[in-house]
């Protein structure tokens, strides 16, 4: 593995990742060591999924634990939703996305149709 140092601005700080070890400056430089070669792993443990409400309704959210948070909507303590549309069903899911991507599914699956909902349930 190869380190090599950094310097840069106050401006380009922010656009530095978190998990850079920092060795602040005196002044606006601040010094970085970055490890080069190095892949981060990124955790997939986060999943999609659509559930029905009792009147029918379809409401889609992201979890990493589907099950708990399931249970947690029936007992009237998850998204305002589904609070006065118990008991929800699991319909549909999907794995292995980080959070950032599940949450980019979640909005496209929130912007379709009932109708293409409906059809991504079906096909699962």
């Amino acid at each position: 593995m190869e380190i090599i140092s950094v310097f840069c601005s106050a401006k380009t700080q922010a656009k530095i990742p978190m998990r850079i070890a920092r060795a602040s400056m005196p002044g606006i430089v601040s010094l970085y060591h970055v490890e080069v070669g190095k892949k981060d792993s990124v955790p997939t443990d986060w999943s999609v999924y659509i559930v029905c409400c009792k009147d029918g309704s379809l409401y889609t959210g992201v979890a990493k634990d589907v099950d708990a948070r399931i249970a947690v909507h029936n007992s009237g303590k998850g998204a305002a939703y589904t609070r006065g549309r118990r008991p929800v069903s699991l319909r549909y899911r999907e794995d292995g996305f980080t959070r950032s991507t599940a949450l980019k599914r979640e909005a496209g699956i929130k912007s379709l149709t009932r109708s293409q909902k409906e059809q991504i349930i079906t096909s699962s």
